[in-house]
């Protein structure tokens, strides 16, 4: 059954609990699904250490396999010069339970047969990582962990063989409390520019005339109605009679009727090249409008501007229901992109 040694590797890797301990390197397979977790979580006197966890692969027949036969060009034998790039040129940002996808490149125009090596790294004392699947040759679909209280970066790390260099995609992991980050200038998601009204409002002031206070980044708008009372990064005491604007890209997958619904307390105005698409504006509890447009498949300048009144709750969600969905869904992070 084993042709070589790596398979026989391979092998104690899928059948032992040492997998995401000591097997860093091993294919995903398009229908493979893997777990990370952290093997070297932070003692209890606060260190952390550095961790990975890995993913693996099998044939058809159920043989483990390594990712590169090294046998024959005609197996995908890459040229050791190429150099692979991860397809996001910052952080993505993610909550919990988000999905993105990711994907990478080569330098080169060489195409690939066999999917790429990956597995999670973090540093941070994460007992979970989240869930990787292998999608293509060069794409996977991650999933934040369900449950954590405090940020930290998960990368995935990826390498076409064992003498190419590795190739990271980093996801900055958010928890629920928080609305977002700080904005570092080229993360993948939603710019927030963070106004203090100062004063009580009725409805939404134009925003473009004030000076912001804080630039946040979201990865999309989905948040439940819930208390709030820890305002925003480098704004703590921020919690009541404020503004947030939020620009960025939509991209709409494909042409056809198009449900957008904007769940706020209290306003929110929602525009999509340009054009006010959903008005939901002035001082409420938490309610719900919708409206229907035709569009075009392309990518689009999007901005919602949003307020809250009085303390102490809040609530912002944007759905839409497309040609490809079956009823109203969050808008993902993947649809998001960051202004020009």
């Amino acid at each position: 059954m084993f042709t070589n040694l790596s398979h026989l590797v391979n092998a104690v890797c899928i059948s032992s609990a040492l997998v995401l301990m000591g097997c860093k390197e091993a294919p995903l397979s398009g229908t493979d699904l893997f777990e990370g977790e952290n093997p070297n979580p932070a003692s209890s006197n606060g260190s952390s250490s550095s961790s990975s966890s890995s993913s693996n692969g099998t044939g058809e027949s159920g043989e483990i396999r390594s990712a590169y036969d090294t046998s024959s060009e005609e197996n995908g034998i890459i040229p050791l010069e190429d150099t692979l790039f991860c397809g996001s040129t910052g952080q993505i940002v993610l909550k919990p339970n988000q999905s993105t996808t990711l994907s990478w490149r080569l330098e080169s125009d060489y195409e690939l047969r066999e999917p790429l090596v990956m597995h999670l790294e973090t540093e941070s004392a994460a007992t979970g990582l989240g869930i990787l699947t292998s999608t293509g040759i060069l794409t996977a679909l991650y999933t934040a962990p369900s449950d954590y209280d405090e940020e930290f970066t998960v990368k995935v790390i990826a390498h076409t063989s064992r003498d190419t260099e590795e190739s990271v995609c980093s996801i900055r992991l958010i928890p629920e409390s928080e609305l977002g980050v700080i904005d570092d200038g080229v993360s993948r998601g939603l710019v927030g520019n963070v106004y203090d009204f100062g004063t009580t409002v009725s409805y939404l002031p134009n925003l473009s005339l004030l000076t912001p206070v804080q630039e946040i980044l979201v990865p999309n708008l989905d948040v439940p109605t819930r208390s709030f009372s820890q305002g925003f990064p480098g704004v703590r005491d921020l919690i009541e009679w404020f503004g947030v604007q939020f620009n960025g890209k939509i991209t709409i997958p494909v042409d056809g009727t198009y449900r957008f619904k904007v769940y706020s307390d209290d306003g929110a105005n929602l525009y999509i090249d340009n054009e006010l698409v959903v008005d939901n504006d002035g001082v409420h509890a938490p309610a719900a409008r919708t409206t229907e447009r035709e569009f075009l498949a392309g990518t689009y300048p999007f901005r919602v501007d949003y307020f809250q009144g009085p303390r102490y709750h809040i609530t912002m969600q944007l759905s839409w229901d497309t040609p490809e969905t079956d009823g109203f869904e969050i808008v993902p992070p993947d649809a998001f992109s960051r202004p020009d």
